[in-house]
């Protein structure tokens, strides 16, 4: 042991540090040779998958352990090379993908060079009515997410010549619907923005009328003045509506995450609406869990007092309106019910698409700017939250909104994704 002590002695300092490193340089090249020769090579299994396939097939690669990877957001799935055939056999067997047929990978089997000419014409037939399935799909895709307003993810489509040019207008198109869109918001903050200076002079006029600075009133008076700043806080609540739609829309706002309790929230959106109440008459059930929740306390008055307006506005006189709250699994659940007409079958579907104007069962057009629910909606699923109609035991209307009593706080944080 000594003599091995001398001898390190003996090479001196430098030595020993070239081949300290010389070792270390070895041992991490060897390291590197393990790792790609241990490490499976990754091949197509694949291609231009619908959300509904390409969710089936990793839920099933999952289930047998298989290591995978998605690319172009799960259109394409990867797995290694020497289970790629097995994989499409067994995926075959449960009958997937469902979308269609066999594209080019076909040609991946190891015996195609001793096919017949017959089957590989065959196979050459099968694989292009495969591919041409899948670029037709891929286009219905694109052209399912320009209807339903969707227009951030770009369209780039491989396939025959003229499918490419219909991807290529389909992508302008897009294109120009994003342009438009940016348009609109930036039109609607603009406005929104303009209309709120004087409409704030109209409503501090109007409390100054209300707290006698101009000398008492009359009975009439008093009346009247109360019209005005009722109106006056309608327009507000609208404007604000606009103003977080176009915001939201534009991607340019964040989560504001604070803790906060419920009862007092719903309570001053309440007494913001009580003159409409006292108006028409409104009996009020309120029943609120003593709730505190983590999670964007302005929105969620946003939520609130667009679900109590519309329950207002379809309310008849001397009407029900029923508010509840309450935790149910780490969740806050919120019931607004009305006793109005309720919500014919034919608008359950759009009512919750921007500007969108149901009609009455007399087929009237009920007033407002039609955001009012968009709104809701897209809160709500900034929240990972959702929204739901259901079938009011007394008719009238009945919207359930369920969020995370504990919302995730990220700095200026995420639909929508409304």
């Amino acid at each position: 042991m000594q003599s091995l002590v001398s001898f390190l002695r003996g090479l001196g300092a430098s030595r020993l540090m070239a081949m300290v490193a010389v070792t270390a340089a070895l041992i991490g090249f060897f390291a590197f040779v393990i790792m790609r020769v241990t490490t499976p090579q990754m091949t197509t299994l694949f291609t231009d998958l619908s959300l509904e396939d390409s969710n089936a097939v990793i839920k099933d690669l999952e289930r047998q352990a298989i290591p995978f990877e998605i690319r172009n957001d799960g259109a394409i799935i990867l797995v290694p090379k020497d289970k790629v055939t097995r994989l499409r056999m067994k995926l075959a067997e449960g009958g997937l993908p469902k979308g269609g047929g066999v594209g080019y990978e076909i040609f991946d089997k190891s015996d195609a060079l001793g096919t017949t000419s017959f089957v590989q014409n065959i196979n050459h037939l099968r694989a292009l009515e495969g591919e041409l399935a899948r670029t037709i799909r891929a286009i219905d895709r694109a052209i399912s997410e320009l209807g339903r307003g969707t227009f951030s993810r770009p369209i780039a489509i491989r396939g025959p010549a003229d499918l490419e040019r219909l991807a290529a207008q389909l992508e302008w198109l897009r294109g120009r619907l994003l342009d438009l869109a940016q348009e609109k918001n930036r039109f609607l903050r603009h406005m929104s923005h303009e209309l709120k200076t004087p409409l704030a002079n109209i409503r501090e006029g109007t409390e100054l009328l209300m707290d006698g600075a101009v000398g008492d009133l009359q009975s009439g008076q008093r009346e009247v003045t109360a019209i005005l700043r009722e109106n006056g806080m309608k327009l507000q609540r609208l404007i604000e509506n606009l103003l977080s739609f176009s915001a939201w829309q534009a991607k340019s706002v964040g989560l504001e995450i604070s803790e906060f309790k419920l009862r007092p929230l719903i309570k001053s959106v309440l007494e913001n609406q009580q003159l409409t109440l006292v108006a028409q008459r409104v009996r009020l059930e309120v029943h609120v869990e003593d709730l505190t929740t983590l999670a964007d306390r302005g929105k969620v008055r946003l939520i609130l007092d667009n679900l109590l307006s519309n329950a207002v506005k379809f309310t008849p006189r001397g009407g029900t309106i029923a508010i509840h709250a309450r935790g149910e699994r780490e969740q806050l659940v919120l019931d607004v019910m009305d006793s109005g007409p309720g919500i014919p079958p034919e608008d359950r579907n759009r009512i919750f698409e921007a500007f969108y104007q149901g009609k009455t069962p007399q087929g009237g057009y009920v007033k407002g700017t039609g955001i009012g629910l968009s709104v809701v909606t897209e809160f709500v699923s900034a929240h990972s939250g959702s929204i739901e109609i259901l079938e009011a035991k007394a008719g009238g209307a009945h919207f359930r909104v369920r969020l995370p009593m504990r919302q995730a706080a990220t700095p200026s944080e995420k639909a929508h994704a409304a």
